[in-house]
C-alpha cells in the first residue's frame, strides 16, 4: 500500500513536500541532478517543476545540474564525478 500523500495529483510527487521543507528550513540546500538523455525523468521536467514553485524570500535557490548520460548517469565516470562534486558542494555549504 503505497502512500501517495494528499496532493491530489494522482501520481507520486515531492514538490509540495520539498517546498514545505524549504519554508520550514530556509537554509536547506537542494540539488537536483538529471542525465541529459534521461527519458524516465527528463531534465526539462525538473526545470519546469522547479520554475512552477513559488519563490521563498529567505530560501536558498534549488540547484539544477544536467550531466552527460541517461537515467543512470552515475554508471559513467564523468557522471559519478559530477554527482560527487554536487554532493560535496552541497555538504560544504552547510559547514
Amino acid at each position: 500500500n503505497w502512500d501517495y500523500g494528499n496532493s491530489g495529483q494522482g501520481f507520486a510527487g515531492v514538490m509540495n513536500d520539498l517546498q514545505r521543507a524549504r519554508s520550514l528550513n530556509p537554509a536547506l540546500g537542494v540539488v537536483i541532478v538529471n542525465g541529459y538523455t534521461d527519458l524516465v525523468t527528463p531534465y526539462l521536467a525538473s526545470r519546469y517543476l522547479v520554475n512552477q514553485m513559488p519563490s521563498l524570500a529567505d530560501a536558498k535557490p534549488i540547484r539544477l545540474d544536467v550531466v552527460e548520460g541517461g537515467h543512470m548517469m552515475y554508471l559513467r565516470p564523468d557522471g559519478r564525478r559530477a554527482l560527487k562534486e554536487a554532493a560535496s558542494e552541497l555538504y560544504q555549504a552547510t559547514q
